[in-house]
């Protein structure tokens, strides 16, 4: 099951985007499949994340996968960087 193992630091984000030029098909379709609504559409069309909803559930881990766009911990906090 996903969120199983070593937990992030206190404080440590646990969703990192990693970006890009262009958000990939994946990470977009994050703001329909996402159960907790964690994915929007923010300024310039680009994705957000807004973690307060989030439950575990990995969903973003198995998407953003393929990509390398999302790195999940299985917590609570996001970040972008740049």
């Amino acid at each position: 099951m996903f969120g199983r193992g070593r937990a992030p630091a206190p404080g440590a984000p646990r969703i990192i985007l990693r970006r890009r030029k262009i958000d990939s098909a994946a990470l977009r379709a994050m703001t329909r499949i996402c159960p907790g609504a964690c994915f929007r559409f923010g300024a310039r069309d680009r994705i957000e994340v807004s973690p307060e909803s989030c439950l575990r559930c990995g969903t973003c881990r198995t998407v953003g996968e393929a990509t390398g766009e999302i790195e999940w911990s299985g917590g609570w906090s996001a970040v972008a960087s740049a």
